[in-house]
């Protein structure tokens, strides 16, 4: 009797054990790991959108910190591969921030067909997603269209625990920079009200971590392919620079409203002369040289004085002006900048001051002078200085 029992008992645990291991091998099966589930997402994500013809490109800082800084990543004739590492870090995350041009999206007022059969097309893969619109701005801020037909801005797009945030690029100017408008975060924040378990450990932190809120502008730039796993993305192709010009991204938005008030109460901008109107020309050429030299370099700067003035008061240089007015921070100041200038066809000026105290630099091209005004950081202000070029006395502000 108490072998039998003993056989009863042996049984069972061989039959609790067996149970355990199909247990663990439906459960692996059934439940794909993040990484599995994360390199599918991207897959299936790139390969809907490659089918209606939709090239997208990543955008997500972090993403393209992995590969751009790796010493393991390595570049083949197709563009950048990521090392093992590389992927192991992109499989840890649970979103990622891609780009798409507004040419090659659908137009929701031009091309809603096409725009309903790309977004069916995710929602039969068992993707949803939510949407953030805003006026188009090519009309909304050249003519102050108040009631223009709205365009897409950003898509949030998600399956399971993975979501991409993708952000619509628009070309703007008449150098054609891009420029993708500004994030509304509430109409996010309830896409994860309404289905918390996407992304249980981040909540609506998914757009904040990766991505600007404001809206934003960048120069123009090239594109490389680069792998993560098997996925082949486009990115930008200097990543050091998309990364430079995102810290300093943020746009902000002239009024044209206050443009047209200030034009209707004063003769400024009306009836301009020939020298007034070739003055507006040079100050802009020169506003462009000199933000070419001082990106090539390096330096961070903003419109300054008179110069941030006719942007703001008129969305424009003022036509009265005789100079253009740069400001730089002095800790960002590089001994290689007036030799630059130089080499760009503009001539120095003036040298106001000391590195240590009111510097100033001053140069002329075209006629018209380019006036760099340094900016000191104390502890609870900032400052600048200035001296008046006849008598040489100084300012401080």
């Amino acid at each position: 009797m108490k072998k039998r029992s003993a056989v009863y008992l042996l049984a069972a645990i061989s039959a609790l054990f067996l149970f355990c291991q199909l247990a663990y091998v439906f459960y692996s099966n059934a439940q794909p790991s993040l990484c599995d589930e994360m390199l599918a997402f991207s897959t299936h994500f790139a390969s809907i959108a490659a089918q209606h013809d939709i090239a997208l490109f990543l955008v997500d800082p972090d993403v393209i910190a992995l590969w751009s800084t790796s010493p393991a990543a390595h570049r083949t004739r197709r563009g950048w591969v990521a090392s093992r590492t590389n992927v192991d870090q992109y499989c840890q995350r649970q979103s990622v921030t891609l780009g798409v041009m507004e040419t090659d999206w659908p137009s929701s007022i031009v091309d809603k067909y096409r725009l309903k059969l790309l977004l069916d097309a995710y929602v039969d893969a068992g993707f949803r997603y939510v949407n953030v619109t805003g006026l188009d701005p090519k009309l909304s801020a050249s003519f102050g269209i108040a009631k223009a037909d709205p365009v897409p801005y950003h898509y949030l797009i998600w399956r399971d625990r993975v979501t991409v945030h993708l952000v619509v690029f628009y070309e703007r100017g008449v150098e054609a920079y891009l420029w993708h408008g500004s994030t509304d975060l509430a109409k996010f924040a309830v896409h994860y009200k309404r289905h918390p378990s996407v992304i249980p450990s981040e909540g609506d932190d998914v757009v904040t971590r990766h991505f600007p809120l404001t809206a934003g502008a960048y120069q123009k730039f090239d594109f490389a392919s680069v792998a993560i796993g098997h996925v082949f993305v486009q990115a930008p192709r200097n990543a050091t620079d998309f990364l430079l010009q995102l810290a300093h991204s943020q746009f902000v938005e002239c009024s044209a409203e206050r443009a047209r008030q200030f034009a209707s109460k004063n003769s400024a901008g009306v009836d301009l002369s020939a020298d007034d109107i070739a003055y507006l020309e040079q100050a802009k050429e020169i506003i462009r040289l000199g933000k070419t030299v001082l990106n090539d370099i390096g330096i961070p700067f903003w419109l300054s004085s008179g110069t941030c003035l006719g942007w703001f008061r008129q969305c424009g240089v003022i036509p009265y002006g005789k100079d253009v007015d740069f400001g730089v921070f002095i800790r960002d100041y590089q001994s290689r900048l007036t030799q630059a200038m130089i080499n760009r066809g503009f001539t120095l000026k003036h040298v106001f001051g000391k590195v240590s105290d009111s510097f100033e630099l001053s140069f002329v091209r075209f006629g018209v002078k380019l006036d760099l005004f340094f900016f000191y950081e104390e502890s609870d202000h900032v400052w600048n200085g200035g001296t008046q070029a006849k008598s040489g006395k100084k300012f401080n502000s």
